[in-house]
């Protein structure tokens, strides 16, 4: 098993933008070798940064995109009803080209939802089908 120095521990942490506190994330530290990032609020910066931190701290990342993230992606003006699940996608496809430039691995979370967001998580699992059918890869890790 790999121990981790105490520089290295500190400088691994997850960062959570809870719905309830938008504009406050809560950072919470752990001793993996990973960096967990669940992300609400997104932006293609967002994710760069979530990927630049994995790049400076030589560790794969897990990036998360909630309901609530794939809307505020798509952005306020996308009055579609699935405009929850183009942001969603519309990050997954932004991280995906840009996380052979980091050189780090990166696993694309794609939630968990309530049954009255299943639309969305379909919409996510369409698009994953036909990301896979293309290219014989999952859109999704």
């Amino acid at each position: 098993m790999r121990t981790l120095s105490s520089k290295m521990q500190e400088s691994l942490f997850c960062v959570w933008h809870s719905p309830a506190k938008e504009s406050h994330p809560v950072v919470i530290s752990f001793s993996l070798a990973i960096l967990l990032i669940f992300l609400h609020k997104n932006s293609s910066s967002t994710a760069n940064a979530a990927m630049e931190a994995a790049q400076k701290n030589k560790c794969p990342v897990i990036i998360q995109v909630s309901n609530g993230g794939g809307a505020f992606y798509a952005g306020k003006a996308v009055k579609d009803p699935n405009n929850c699940a183009v942001g969603a996608v519309a990050l997954a496809l932004h991280v995906r080209t840009m996380a052979p430039y980091y050189g780090i691995p990166v696993v694309l979370h794609s939630d968990h939802c309530a049954k009255k967001l299943l639309p969305w998580f379909d919409g996510m699992i369409a698009a994953d089908e036909a990301y896979f059918k293309q290219y014989g890869e999952p859109l999704y890790s």
